[in-house]
């Protein structure tokens, strides 16, 4: 075994720690979602929307969009930005933020959308999303919708 796969598998672990503190049926069941996809992913080539736009709706970022690209990990998910029940869940990767910053590996939402972005932005404009610590990358040509590697919650 390499040593980037068993950092990975250390990285899966803390994942798996971090999710399966929360009693909810429902936490239950994204956390066999999340050892699924880190099973079916390991080793795996992400193929990455080629334009990306960096939307920086809040004022507490941890680290600037260059640094997040050139950290040796990263978890990446697909947000839908036209539904408001997927938007809330960028409360919940917040909320996981704390433990992946003690190994410096930022979290990327890469979002698509089908009403121009317009749920999200207004989400992040009247304090429905809690100030997300890092940039959103906004998918325009909704390539994303075809990428389905780390889309977990």
């Amino acid at each position: 075994m390499t040593r980037d796969s068993i950092r990975i598998l250390f990285f899966s672990f803390c994942i798996v720690t971090v999710l399966s503190c929360n009693e909810k049926k429902q936490k239950t069941d994204k956390i066999k979602l999340l050892e699924s996809v880190i099973e079916n992913t390991l080793n795996e080539k992400l193929n990455l929307p080629k334009n990306l736009e960096v939307y920086t709706p809040f004022s507490n970022y941890l680290v600037d969009e260059c640094n997040i690209f050139n950290s040796e990990y990263q978890i990446y998910s697909r947000v839908d930005a036209s539904c408001g029940t997927c938007i809330r869940d960028i409360d919940t990767w917040n909320e996981l933020i704390p433990e992946f910053n003690k190994y410096k590996v930022p979290i990327i939402l890469i979002c698509s959308s089908d009403d121009n972005f317009e749920l999200i932005k207004y989400f992040c404009e009247t304090g429905r999303i809690k100030d997300f610590r890092y940039p959103l990358f906004l998918d325009k040509n909704n390539y994303s919708q075809t990428f389905c590697i780390g889309q977990i919650f």
